[in-house]
């Protein structure tokens, strides 16, 4: 069995600038909060909003996949999505992930997309090497932090609010 490590990356993406860093502490204990910030053995996660490789990352990943005529990706919308300049992006929070294989190649990523009020998570954007156990670890990681943040329904395919 191959074995895949989580990241969550670009932490929370939306118009209004909230950061994980702000919104934590406002919603989790402070225990929570550590425990998120120090991470898992099997899932790491990151906080900087801003790290452009991990973004980069999310972005190519796909065109390792498939060939050029294939590839039906439209990575305008997609940054537009992970940076919070999208049209639509002040409706919901986006939680971006990555897995990567043992030799730090990714190998599956995904979007959680939150709305506020809802307790119903959307998870798309999702591509993965051909390995199941890669896939159902990206989603287990997702469904975890669907249910941390008062989720209790992951729909997908859903890619941010398109289906």
């Amino acid at each position: 069995m191959k074995k895949a490590k989580i990241i969550l990356l670009t932490g929370q993406s939306n118009a209004v600038g909230v950061g994980h860093c702000q919104y934590l502490p406002v919603h989790f204990s402070p225990e929570k909060v550590e425990e998120y910030r120090a991470g898992y053995p099997d899932v790491q996660i990151n906080y900087y909003s801003h790290d452009k490789k991990s973004v980069r990352s999310f972005l190519r990943f796909p065109s390792t996949l498939y060939q050029k005529q294939n590839l039906m990706q439209d990575t305008a919308t997609e940054a537009a999505i992970l940076s919070g300049k999208h049209l639509l992006s002040h409706y919901f929070t986006v939680y971006p992930f990555l897995a990567y294989d043992s030799a730090h190649n990714v190998a599956a990523r995904c979007m959680l997309t939150v709305y506020p009020d809802r307790t119903c998570a959307y998870i798309g954007f999702f591509e993965c090497i051909d390995n199941a156990d890669t896939a159902r670890c990206i989603f287990d990681a997702a469904e975890k932090l669907a249910k941390s943040l008062g989720c209790d329904t992951v729909i997908g395919p859903v890619d941010a609010s398109f289906w």
